[in-house]
């Protein structure tokens, strides 16, 4: 048995609390061909992580509202190395937590203090879609759910909570 102690501060609430019902839909939609260009917020520092995806997001997340980004791996994970579609679907989950985070990221932060996949079968192509939505609550606590898509329809579906806290010197 093990577990997992969050602490909650009321005075980390970014605002007012987001909720809504946790309702994915049952197929992807158009493909990554469709989407708009990632509109990139100003960060300081873009993790090689991020650079190392290329992502296509219908918009900028708003407070309660479904997002949809389809992402890929640019390179193999282990360079010389074929990666395998279910270590891409792992790899790739980890944007379950933020695909609909509508914070701002030069203000907060918002990692993801678990994640946990559901994989109904392996993707069948390298583009995944992320359909995400998120809740953040008063107290610095949050929750993030994504059904995740390849071309074919559903494969997976991943749940995240969220720990937020002010961004260093904001």
């Amino acid at each position: 048995t093990s577990a997992l102690r969050i602490r909650s501060d009321e005075s980390l609430a970014p605002g007012d609390a987001y909720s809504f019902p946790f309702a994915p839909p049952a197929r992807p939609g158009p493909g990554p061909g469709s989407e708009r260009p990632v509109t990139r917020r100003k960060l300081g520092y873009v993790p090689g992580w991020l650079r190392a995806v290329d992502f296509r997001r219908e918009q900028l997340s708003q407070p309660g509202q479904k997002n949809r980004a389809w992402v890929r791996l640019r390179k193999n994970l282990v360079s010389g190395e074929p990666t395998r579609p279910i270590v891409q679907l792992a790899a790739l989950s980890d944007f379950s937590a933020g695909i609909a985070n509508p914070l701002d990221f030069s203000e907060w932060t918002s990692p993801n203090a678990d994640l946990t996949l559901h994989i109904l079968r392996e993707p069948q192509s390298p583009w995944l879609a992320l359909e995400g939505i998120c809740a953040i609550a008063h107290d610095g606590l949050g929750q993030s759910s994504a059904t995740i898509f390849d071309e074919k329809g559903v494969c997976a579906r991943g749940q995240a909570s969220l720990l937020v806290d002010r961004s260093p010197g904001s």
